[in-house]
């Protein structure tokens, strides 16, 4: 066996399946609110076979069982086709009589997947009616429960798996009601030490639980998490891709559109040249900080009232057949600033402190349910959808721009899911500006 727990060479798939190539399967205590008796000495086991490769039971148990737990008095698992509950008990046996090998079934007529009522089991061609000494049923939903109350612990079991600890705890139930219990006790220890199977996983089985279970038995869950899950999963549906998202000097590549010469010159691949009104710098940023969750509310609040009308600042002025379509998402201000000639605005009109730089808008579910659906609204009907509609017309791309790259990334996966060959620019307009401008 290597204990690193490597398996080489050609027939390293038949090594790993092979038990004798493995560590023991994990015997795992149950934590003492799964066990009442614990103060009465008793002990008990979960025998993890869900911990096998293929996540079956195939290896005889006993030995590892047996070799881990020398002191175990008590040895429980479901019946389905006898092999288990006849090879391990059969073996646990001839090593030591006084172990009590307890199955369990299903109740008639109230099934739990995986083990059998005792009527479709007793002509079993397994020998076990030397080997099975107490025999006790389970109904289906005291099953699912005890499940889900392992699975709450951490240890991950299916509805037969919670079948076996229930037919164990009424099995030492009794034994303590009738006086028997501390017959059971090791000599050495003193202690009652019993061991149940873990024969399947409850995934396959979620249904059931809610069938069987009552809807109080399920605690209400109530964290941010689950909220901003339920909230994302209410909008945001379509695909995201980093494909879409274009690297600045890519975007810039993409325009053709160089750093404004003195003179204004007009690039002549694409017609487009860089509006740029003689505003200061510091004026443009002034009032910008740190990016704070409340400017940004307050600016998403706002964003998102329609498309600018023909006018100021070429917000809506056809676009040549050549070059691709431009949505500008920023304020007016922003927009009058600097902005692609023949871009189309839709309109921001208050801009607040803290929207251009430093958002996180995939941080936070509301804002990203908020922005969702304005842009949904926004790219329902009105003049964006001709503007939409001419690009894809004329084959072009849609590049969309904001302050920061978030709100563009959003637009895209949108746009994206109604057919449009929609862009953005990582970062948003200020890193397009430095690529125009040849800054690094």
């Amino acid at each position: 066996m290597d204990p690193l727990n490597v398996f080489r060479g050609p027939e390293s798939v038949a090594n790993y399946y092979n038990p004798d190539n493995s560590p023991p399967l994990p015997l795992v205590e149950i934590p003492d609110r799964l066990n009442p008796f614990r103060r009465d000495g008793v002990r008990i086991y979960a025998k993890l076979l869900t911990a096998l490769p293929a996540q079956n039971v195939k290896s005889l148990p006993g030995p590892q069982i047996l070799s881990q737990l020398p002191e175990i008095k008590v040895f429980c698992t479901t019946v389905g086709t006898g092999g288990c509950i006849t090879g391990t008990g059969k073996y646990l046996k001839s090593q030591n009589p006084s172990i009590q090998v307890v199955g369990v079934f299903n109740v008639f007529g109230d099934p739990t997947p995986g083990p059998r009522h005792f009527y479709g089991f007793q002509t079993c061609g397994f020998p076990w009616k030397g080997t099975v000494d107490v025999q006790r049923e389970v109904s289906s939903a005291d099953a699912y429960r005890m499940s889900m109350r392992l699975s709450r612990e951490g240890i991950i079991a299916g509805p037969s798996s919670g079948e076996a600890l229930q037919g164990l705890l009424d099995y030492i139930a009794e034994a303590k009601s009738g006086g028997k219990l501390q017959s059971l006790a090791d000599d050495a220890t003193g202690e009652v030490s019993c061991v149940f199977t873990c024969s399947d996983l409850p995934y396959q089985y979620l249904d059931g639980y809610f069938q069987k279970l009552a809807n109080d038995e399920f605690s209400p869950i109530e964290n941010e998490s689950l909220r901003a899950l339920k909230i994302l999963l209410s909008c945001d549906q379509d695909r995201h891709d980093e494909r879409w998202i274009l690297d600045p000097r890519r975007a810039a590549d993409m325009l053709n559109t160089r750093r404004m010469s003195d003179d204004g010159k007009k690039d002549e691949a694409y017609d487009t040249q860089l509006s740029e009104k003689s505003v200061p710098v510091k004026s443009r940023t002034s009032g910008i900080k740190s990016g704070g969750k409340a400017g940004f509310t307050g600016w998403i609040k706002t964003c998102f009232k329609g498309v600018e009308p023909h006018g100021q600042g070429n917000s809506l002025q056809e676009a040549k057949d050549e070059s691709p379509v431009v949505l500008d998402l920023r304020s007016a201000q922003e927009f009058s600033a600097r902005h692609i000639e023949g871009a189309h605005r839709v309109s921001l009109d208050a801009l607040c402190p803290g929207a251009a730089v430093g958002v996180d808008l995939f941080g936070d579910a509301d804002a990203v349910h908020r922005v969702w659906t304005n842009l949904q609204m926004l790219f329902k009907d009105g003049p964006v959808v001709g503007v939409l509609e001419r690009a894809n017309s004329r084959g072009v791309p849609v590049l969309v721009l904001c302050y920061n790259g978030e709100v563009s990334r959003l637009a895209t996966s949108l746009l994206r899911g109604k057919g449009v060959e929609a862009l953005s620019v990582g970062g948003g307009a200020d890193e397009l500006w430095k690529a125009l401008d040849g800054k690094k």
